[in-house]
Parts: C-alpha cells; sequence; structure tokens
C-alpha cells in the first residue's frame, strides 16, 4: 500500500510481480481481505463520516468491520454492522482512547487489539505462521 499516490498493492510471489488491486484512493491508510477476495480499506477522508480512517478490522464471520478514527488527540473505534450483501449500517462509535492508533486487529474469539504508530496481524495459519500468534512491527529497534 502506498499513502503518497493513493494505491493499494498486492506481492505475486509466484510470478514475482505486483499487482495494482485499488488506485486513485486519497491516502489509503488501513486495509483488510475478507472471504471471496473482498476489500476493505479506510483512507484519509473517504469514509464521508468522519476526517480520518486508520486502521481497519473485519470480525470473525465478517458481519461487523471495524475503523480506528484519529481525532486530534484522540482514537475512537466505530463499527458497522453488515444489514446486507453489499448494505453496511451506520457506523457506531464503540470506544475512545487517548493517542493515536493506526493498526487494529481482531483474533479468533472477536477481541480487538489494537497499537499505535505500527502494523500487526494475526497468522494467516500456514507456513509456520500460526493463526493464535499476533506479529507486530516495532518501529524502534535499530540494527
Amino acid at each position: 500500500m502506498s499513502i503518497w499516490d493513493g494505491t493499494i498493492h498486492i506481492a505475486e510471489p509466484r510470478v514475482g510481480g505486483i499487482v495494482t488491486l485499488a488506485g486513485n484512493l486519497g491516502l489509503p491508510n488501513g486495509v483488510v481481505m475478507g472471504t471471496n477476495d473482498r476489500i476493505y480499506l479506510s483512507a484519509y477522508k473517504e469514509l464521508g463520516w468522519t476526517d480520518v480512517g486508520n486502521g481497519v478490522a473485519l470480525a470473525p464471520g465478517e458481519t461487523t468491520l471495524t475503523v480506528a478514527v484519529t481525532d486530534g488527540p484522540d482514537t475512537h473505534f466505530a463499527s458497522l454492522s453488515l444489514l446486507g450483501p453489499d448494505d453496511w449500517g451506520d457506523p457506531v462509535f464503540d470506544n475512545t482512547t487517548p493517542g493515536f492508533y493506526s493498526a487494529i486487529e481482531y483474533d479468533l474469539r472477536g477481541n480487538l487489539y489494537t497499537i499505535d504508530y505500527s502494523a500487526m496481524r494475526f497468522g494467516p495459519g500456514h507456513n509456520g505462521a500460526e493463526r493464535d500468534r499476533l506479529y507486530v512491527s516495532n518501529r524502534y529497534v535499530v540494527q
């Protein structure tokens, strides 16, 4: 994902290339893929009901989509419920916490995790990356 040119890419290791999934976006910040290769994203000023969307996470069962929304010194967590195949309800602000939380992720039991200024994901469940292990980047380690 490149926030500066407004594109979301996927690496294709089998062919050694990169495929552009979406373009012409205003500062994409969060992306998650659901079943049937459906992509959900949050982007700066792209959600209509808020100024900034940061992380985005899809709950188990894919009936709830949660977005971390930073507004000044606080981050608000807004959830949307699935109403139909392509119909999401209005956002409900579940929680607010001080700070800038840019990544969110659900575990298999529906617990929501967040972290500031970094990236995190649970493993995909194959190739040695277990689904119950949370992987977090560390911005402050210098090698």
